[in-house]
């Protein structure tokens, strides 16, 4: 460093655009989505506002760029979505929707959608197939796991029409598990879509303070029953804390202490030891009278299932007024077993 000074004898007209004056940064935000070549986050310093990045310029946020959502007070902005096109918004008591119909922000739109409930949950929120389903809350309690419906066709939400977008309750054949999930931590609970299953991670049971419980949300099974839309799955033993995909597979960062990182839906796998029940019964005949004409003829069972790895699943049928343990069947859920 001999040279210490410099003659500049270019002429100003050389010097090319001016530096940007206003080129801040994004806000240490929690809850980010990227749409439209633009980064959308939540600001827990702001928390009724909504920011957005330059266009295809993710590291500069102006000091105009963001959006009023929510009241600032109660309802503040916890989790962002992106479906058909544009970005939602979730509040604490209510949902929220960008329309963007152009690149320019000033075109844009803010309409709250007609849905009953908010959200607490960042990372709680997937699509599936023409909808989006997030954590519920209402009156400030955990209800279930609702998804944005349209108001006229379901599953089509009505953008168009200005955010004519209602929600419904999904979680209702799971009702008694999500009574379980404890409120404190909704804001742990995380999910991922992967090979058309929901993986959705909560904190369950009393003094539980990390997420122990997974609820794998199935809406494959739509494309092979019409009146059956989707099934739920509780079950324990997993830990995940944030889930990622990664060259195909699926994995989670643990929810404990450990700092571990494992890959779910393996080939091999296994859980907490407790099984899953489920149970289908037939009305019992009384043997008086009126009855003793009428005759059960049940003749055959079928079961549709996944077989999803190298485990068994138990099968017991009684009749009518068995006091004894039933009729057991092992089924092999290995592929390719019996």
């Amino acid at each position: 460093n001999t040279t210490t000074t410099y003659d500049d004898n270019n002429l100003d007209a050389t010097l090319g655009v001016a530096a940007p004056t206003d080129n801040g940064v994004p806000p240490l935000y929690n809850a980010c989505v990227y749409h439209a070549n633009r980064l959308f986050m939540n600001d827990p310093a702001n928390p009724g506002f909504v920011w957005y990045s330059e266009l295809a310029n993710p590291y500069t946020v102006a000091s105009t760029n963001f959006l009023r959502i929510g009241d600032n007070t109660s309802d503040i902005v916890k989790g962002l979505g992106v479906y058909e096109a544009h970005v939602y918004v979730y509040c604490e008591n209510s949902v929220w929707l960008i329309y963007m119909n152009s690149t320019d922000p000033d075109e844009w739109s803010v309409l709250r959608t007609k849905s009953a409930y908010g959200s607490k949950s960042p990372f709680g929120v997937f699509n599936f197939g023409y909808k989006q389903m997030f954590p519920a809350i209402q009156n400030d309690k955990f209800v279930g796991f609702v998804s944005l419906v349209g108001v006229d066709v379901d599953p089509t939400v009505n953008i168009i029409s200005g955010g004519a977008a209602g929600s419904e309750i999904a979680s209702d054949k799971i009702e008694n598990e999500v009574f379980d999930v404890q409120e404190t931590y909704v804001g742990n609970i995380s999910s991922t879509v992967y090979k058309n299953q929901a993986w959705i991670a909560v904190t369950s049971g009393n003094a539980q303070s990390t997420n122990n419980r997974i609820f794998l949300f199935d809406f494959s099974i739509s494309n092979v029953a019409k009146n059956q839309k989707f099934s739920w799955a509780p079950f324990s033993g997993l830990t995940p804390a944030q889930f990622a995909i990664y060259s195909g597979n699926l994995y989670y960062g643990t929810s404990t202490a450990t700092g571990f990182v494992y890959q779910a839906d393996t080939s091999s796998y296994s859980d907490s030891g407790v099984a899953i029940d489920s149970y289908y019964w037939t009305k019992e005949y009384s043997g008086l009278d009126t009855d003793f004409n009428l005759q059960k003829d049940f003749r055959y069972l079928n079961i549709l299932v996944d077989k999803l790895g190298d485990y068994s699943m138990d099968i017991n049928y009684k009749v009518d007024s068995d006091i004894g343990d039933g009729n057991l069947i092992t089924l092999n859920l290995n592929p390719g077993g019996s």
